[in-house]
């Protein structure tokens, strides 16, 4: 069943939709989603055919993406050609002491000389990476060669407006916008009946859209928990299982560069049920995170930490046949680390993920209809984070209130409503659901912190209303 009409978002967010179902049959999963869908919108737009179309995105990638043993043919290819193509994530490293820029090319091991002028014109390459197509030259003569960016083809949107994606909102109708959303991050909004359902998805993009608001969403496996920050915007990036350090996260204090964390407005561990956290040097990983969750900023030797950076958790726990939690201190699952009630209470909620069908065939729970293009989705939300808070004046908590609590709620229900309204206006009854969701995914947390410290922690929900 059609819950939005195909004709009111076609016209409403022209140049900037595409049809789904269509490229989840090209079967491409070496490269995030947003680049795919921009590939296969560009060359749509040239061929109009869309068999076509596909088959030309699949000699695209196929031609310029490097596998992973591909460096000796690549040298050998530039060598011979004195040019090369590549379709892959670059980021600049700027060298002060040399006045250069520099992008390293993991696929060939080696580095290539990038113009400033390129760099001016495409920031975001100096500020996390980006998904581009970018042609290499050999320069030089004899025992002098190296090789430069000659050009440079991002594939994002070039300009973004807030207003004006604000102003298509209006078009639809909330619950047509909730629909509209579900299948622009690629899920079949018809397969999640019920309104917590798809607040419970749409959650997934609190991070994207809030500052330093950090969540943890623990549940069974094939709910699609990593997919959205592994496919739906070049703002986030995933850790999966494996170690990692203070130096990747925050800053390396031998070399100068900046971690993961200053980097991206999403970090998600993913599979911290399995995860190596326990190690010698993680508990000065577990002091930085605590310290960095608490108010946005870390000090690693004589470096400060500065950043906006929202942080996720995400791990699978022990499921019962009733398809809820073996236990009700759930939280006991996860590796020592994570019950440090000091690390939890810096969360903002826990997302219940028992409570999101498991995705079956993907025929059936993924989009199948016209969505928002990924890259122009992420966009907006990262743009919604500069978003000026809307009015809690007129809230009024009760139960187990405190700061951390009730800052908590606020943070979610505003993430949700820019989502979900984008500054536009709202009615009340939709606000009092949002405001009862964000206390339901604080009192999770509330509830996992009173097993692990009884005597600190009541066993006491918050609750609010206006």
């Amino acid at each position: 069943m059609k819950l939005v009409e195909e004709n009111k978002v076609v016209t409403s967010f022209e140049g900037d939709i595409i049809d789904k179902s269509l490229i989840l049959s090209l079967g491409i999963k070496d490269i995030p989603r947003h680049v795919t869908e921009r590939i296969f919108a560009k060359i749509l737009s040239r061929e109009q055919n869309v068999e076509l179309a596909k088959i030309k995105t699949k000699k695209f990638i196929d031609d310029h993406r490097p596998a992973g043993d591909a460096s000796e043919s690549l040298k050998h290819e530039l060598l011979t050609n004195s040019s090369v193509v590549l379709l892959d994530r670059f980021e600049v490293q700027v060298n002060i002491k040399n006045s250069e820029y520099k992008v390293p090319i993991p696929s060939m091991g080696i580095s290539a000389i990038i113009s400033e002028e390129i760099v001016d014109y495409y920031p975001a390459l100096v500020n996390g990476g980006v998904w581009g197509l970018s042609r290499l030259g050999l320069k030089g003569v004899k025992n002098e060669k190296f090789v430069k960016v000659d050009n440079f083809e991002p594939f994002q949107v070039a300009d973004f407006n807030i207003d004006e994606f604000a102003s298509r909102r209006l078009n639809f109708t909330t619950d047509e916008w909730i629909d509209l959303l579900i299948t622009s991050i690629g899920y079949d909004p018809n397969q999640y009946p019920h309104f917590t359902q798809k607040l419970l998805l749409l959650t997934r993009l609190i991070p994207f859209v809030q500052k330093n608001v950090n969540l943890m969403e623990l549940g069974p496996k094939a709910t699609g928990k990593t997919y959205i920050y592994r496919n739906l915007s070049f703002y986030s990036h995933v850790i999966s299982g494996a170690d990692t350090s203070p130096a990747q996260l925050f800053v390396n204090l031998s070399t100068g560069k900046q971690g993961l964390i200053p980097s991206y407005d999403v970090i998600a561990f993913d599979e911290i049920t399995s995860s190596n956290i326990e190690k010698q040097h993680d508990t000065k990983l577990i002091g930085l995170l605590k310290d960095y969750m608490e108010g946005g900023s870390a000090s690693r030797g004589e470096k400060q930490i500065t950043a906006a950076t929202s942080l996720v958790y995400l791990g699978n726990i022990k499921m019962g046949k009733n398809g809820r939690p073996v236990s009700n201190d759930y939280i006991m699952d996860l590796p020592k680390a994570y019950h440090d009630t000091a690390l939890l209470d810096r969360l903002y909620g826990i997302i219940p993920g028992w409570e999101i069908p498991k995705i079956g065939l993907s025929s059936n729970y993924f989009a199948k209809e016209y969505g928002i293009i990924n890259d122009y989705l992420a966009e907006s939300l990262h743009a919604m984070r500069s978003m000026h808070s809307i009015d809690i004046s007129n809230i009024e908590f009760m139960g187990n209130t405190s700061y951390r609590n009730e800052n908590a709620v606020i943070k979610i229900y505003e993430a949700l409503m820019k989502i979900l309204f984008i500054g536009n206006d709202f009615s009340e009854d939709y606000s009092s659901k949002i405001l009862n969701f964000a206390c339901m995914l604080r009192n999770n947390l509330i509830l996992q912190q009173h097993y692990l410290e009884p005597n600190e922690f009541l066993n006491q929900p918050i609750s609010a209303k206006f």
